[in-house]
């Protein structure tokens, strides 16, 4: 939502808008890998991130990874975490 210059998650008008405790999960998850900074202000690094289609926490993998020159390997690594699990089955199907 901050890289698109939306208004700020609290005021956003949601049909139903996310727990409180959530959001600031939210924050301290994105402020722990440099995403945010003290003030929830989005850092180059959180613009960078908000442009991959992954999960935060592999995207920042791959981010690091590009500036210690470990690219190569850490997309192997990250291709594995973002895929299912190919034996979980739904109950339905066990």
């Amino acid at each position: 939502m901050k890289s698109l210059y939306l208004t700020a998650i609290e005021t956003f008008p949601f049909i139903e808008p996310p727990p409180g405790r959530t959001t600031a999960d939210g924050y301290q998850l994105l402020n722990e890998l440099g995403a945010v900074d003290d003030d929830n202000a989005l850092t180059p690094l959180g613009r960078e991130l908000a442009r991959l289609p992954l999960d935060r926490r592999v995207g920042r993998m791959i981010l690091a990874a590009r500036d210690h020159h470990a690219l190569k390997e850490v997309l192997i690594i990250a291709s594995a975490l973002s895929v299912q699990d190919p034996r979980d089955r739904p109950i339905e199907a066990q």
